[in-house]
């Protein structure tokens, strides 16, 4: 049985969105930065206990003028990763609008949310104490993660964290597969059923000619 769903990323400019996402699908940093025009994505395959998923990662710009762009894009979202930078204090007042936004649009409080504190090698330029991450984690229930891109430091949690709670979620029944939640079951019998189906087609095919 594989899994497919979907992540947005959610944060301001220059807080290490596109970096986390390189890093994870390539594991490769650039000390050089190049704004995201729009909506960027990746297609990862994970593995975790012997089971797949497809996890679809969508890199959001940071820059005002490509708001609009987001609402689309929430519509089959499974869960997002909202990035702040330790060392900038704009971009972790940023934190609470774009957890209300996701949570606005999407209308279900069990859709998954990590709010990821980024750029912890720079800890003597830090302005954002972990008390304050903390904070966010009991006022908005959201997951916390501490990470470096640069050093490469957390980034393997971030997919266990989200497949952890969407499985515990969906066996319980608090979620579901649909387009709304943008999470995708395929077992080994639908495949099984898609290639006899095709099988048939092609002898009804045959036969006819």
């Amino acid at each position: 049985m594989s899994l497919t769903f979907k992540l947005i990323i959610l944060g301001d400019q220059y807080c290490g969105k596109t970096s986390i996402m390189n890093r994870i699908s390539s594991n490769t940093f650039y000390n050089t930065y190049s704004a995201t025009i729009g909506i960027d994505y990746t297609n990862i395959k994970y593995t975790k206990d012997d089971k797949e998923y497809n996890i679809v990662l969508w890199d959001t710009s940071g820059q005002e003028k490509f708001s609009f762009l987001l609402q689309s894009y929430y519509s089959n979202v499974t869960g997002a990763i909202i990035v702040y930078d330790i060392t900038n204090l704009g971009s972790f007042n940023s934190v609470k609008r774009h957890i209300d936004d996701f949570r606005h649009f999407k209308n279900n409080d069990e859709l998954p949310i990590l709010v990821i504190s980024n750029k912890i090698d720079l800890e003597k330029q830090r302005i954002i104490q972990k008390e304050e991450l903390n904070k966010i984690k009991k006022i908005y229930n959201v997951f916390v993660l501490e990470t470096s891109v640069k050093e490469n430091i957390n980034l393997e949690k971030i997919f266990d964290i989200f497949v952890d709670d969407i499985e515990d979620k969906l066996n319980d029944g608090r979620l579901n597969s649909s387009h709304e939640t943008g999470i995708k079951i395929k077992t080994k019998l639908d495949i099984y059923d898609f290639e006899l189906e095709t099988n048939k087609d092609d002898k009804k095919c045959c036969n006819i000619l």
